[in-house]
């Protein structure tokens, strides 16, 4: 037997017993069941049984509305292709395009406003395009690679590298190997720095808040690296020596490798328009 005919069987039988239960109630009234027919058969109000089972049969069929499950409309499915990371030489062909262009637009023009356009330029090529790429390259104090993620990279061959990979033209093994002042003057032509000794570094960092958004290049007692002013926070950029011995950008009040060196000498090269000049020409 299914469960729907069970069902009905089931319904049948307490119809019978409601319908027996109506008729030992109507003897107890009116004596026997014969004269309860004669007495009431048009009475106008529904028999206890038929309201009992319209109740329950009510009740079960709400409880079969609860268990059915709901329609849900299918969703529709959108898939973002993710963009391919273009790879370092291809990064490369892509700058020297972008300043190409740049050198065709600022041939003449070499006024404030368009220093301050190739300012920004600059900063973007380095630090969005070029400083990415190196980022954990390990350092040792004789790696000279220029494949960052690839051999390992001193200090200063980072700086000199990224550079000329920026399209600077420099001589990337002899400064690398120079003093980082000595650095600092050959780079920024118009040798605008500044030295501190001994400084703290609420003095130190104050002046490169002071000195607004660009690009920097710090030497310190036998190091060098970049700082990277964004316009609300300072970054140390640099092939750290110390753990974790790898290219990395951190906070620079939180260097403990900025904080520790008691000779500093800094200078901005992104405002120098002399070093924007030669970085727009042909490599």
């Amino acid at each position: 037997m299914t469960v729907s005919q069970r069902g009905g069987h089931f319904f049948c039988e307490l119809k019978t017993c409601f319908f027996k239960t109506d008729i030992y109630f109507s003897e107890l009234l009116y004596g026997n069941h014969n004269f309860y027919h004669l007495c009431i058969p048009q009475r106008p109000v529904m028999k206890l049984s038929w309201l009992l089972t319209l109740f329950i049969f009510c009740c079960c069929k709400n409880e079969k509305r609860a268990h059915q499950k709901p329609v849900i409309a299918a969703s529709k499915t959108i898939i973002i292709a993710e963009r391919k990371k273009p790879t370092y030489e291809e990064m490369k062909a892509r700058i020297q395009l972008k300043k190409h262009a740049l050198g065709k637009q600022f041939t003449s023009s070499f006024n404030k406003a368009g220093i301050a356009y190739l300012q920004t330029a600059f900063v973007s090529v380095l630090v969005d395009s070029i400083l990415p790429y190196w980022y954990g390259t390990p350092w040792d104090f004789n790696g000279t690679t220029q494949t960052p993620g690839e051999g390992s990279i001193a200090c200063g061959y980072f700086i000199t590298t990224v550079l000329q990979h920026a399209g600077v033209r420099i001589n990337r093994v002899r400064l690398a190997q120079c003093a980082s002042q000595q650095m600092i003057e050959e780079i920024i032509v118009n040798n605008q720095k500044r030295i501190f000794s001994n400084a703290s570094m609420e003095k130190f960092t104050g002046h490169i808040k002071q000195q607004g958004f660009g690009l920097y290049i710090v030497g310190l007692d036998a190091h060098v690296g970049f700082l990277y002013n964004d316009g609300q926070e300072i970054y140390f950029i640099h092939a750290k020596w110390a753990n974790p011995k790898a290219v990395v950008k951190e906070v620079a009040s939180q260097s403990a490798v900025l904080y520790y060196s008691a000779f500093k000498v800094v200078g901005k090269i992104s405002d120098d328009a002399a070093f924007l000049k030669r970085w727009l020409k042909p490599q």
